[in-house]
This record gives structure tokens, sequence and C-alpha cells, in this order.
């Protein structure tokens, strides 16, 4: 009897390269799109904290200058106004550290977190009652991996309202 060897037992060389260069090709495309999509998420970071501390900051002075009794003095960079409790409230801007400080009188407060920068805040009276706000905000980490740094600018005008009281 006759026992047939079969000759086919592995892989060829040609079927391994072949195979080595898919695998390779598959796995560039994978890494590649990883990247990809963890630059988009870091971009996507930073816009949502220079939105949120915008908008903190943004809507913290509208709310101030709202609910006021008086605006006693309006410059580029602060405004100080007499609030609903006849508390004199400064709002200014340091140019030095590029941050918005908030003083009821109990010692100025940090508006917005480190994460941010504050470039300007200015402060424009308008008419009797009626104050535009210009704020500049960036990210205040220096972007990496190719994600480019993003700032917003905001302007908001905003309007004392008439005692309800």
């Amino acid at each position: 009897m006759e026992k047939s060897i079969n000759k086919n037992l592995g892989f060829t060389l040609i079927e391994l390269i072949i195979y080595m260069i898919l695998v390779v090709v598959i796995t560039t495309i994978f890494i590649a799109f990883t990247a990809d999509v963890m630059k988009s998420m870091s971009k996507e970071l930073a816009v949502k904290e220079v939105h949120q501390n915008t908008r903190l900051v943004s809507n913290r002075i509208a709310q101030e200058i709202k609910t006021a009794r008086s605006i006693t003095s309006v410059a580029i960079d602060q405004i100080t106004i007499v609030n609903k409790d006849n508390i004199t409230v400064n709002i200014s801007y340091n140019s030095t550290d590029k941050t918005v400080y908030f003083d009821n009188g109990s010692g100025p407060v940090a508006m917005s977190n480190n994460k941010v920068v504050i470039n300007s805040l200015e402060f424009e009276h308008l008419s009797t009652n009626v104050i535009e706000i210009v704020m500049d905000v960036e990210q205040s980490t220096t972007p990496h991996n190719g994600v480019s740094s993003y700032q917003i600018q905001l302007i908001n005008t905003v309007a004392l309202r008439k005692p309800l009281y």
C-alpha cells in the first residue's frame, strides 16, 4: 500500500509575505484613524472649556449688571456697580495675569479657571444704564500633536433692569 504524502502542510513564502503586508497596512490605517480621533477629541475638549468659561464669566457679569441698583463707574477694563443689597461690586480685568476679578468687598476672586486665558475684557458705556462687554478668550494650554489653539470673542450688551419693588 502506498501512503500519500501531503506536500501542502504549510504556507509558502509568498503567502506569508502577502499576509504580513496586509497586516501592516490594516494596522497603519487603524493607528492613523485612532490618532485622528484623539486629535479631534482634544480639539473638542479645548472648545468646550473655552465656551464654558466664556459663558460663565459673561453670564456672571451680565447678571450683576442687570440686577444692580446703579452703575457707579465704567472704565475700559473695569466696572463698579452698586448691587441690590447696596454693596459696591467691582469687576475688573488684570492684563498682567489675564484674569477677570470679582470683588464685592471681601477681596477679589478670579472668575475663570486656569485652563483659559482672557486676552481682553472691555466695558463701554453705550447709553444710560446700557453697557457693552467685549471679551476675547482662548485656551491656556499649549496645543500639541498638531491641534491648533482655540479662541473666541464675545460681544454682549447688557441693560440695568428697573427695580420691581
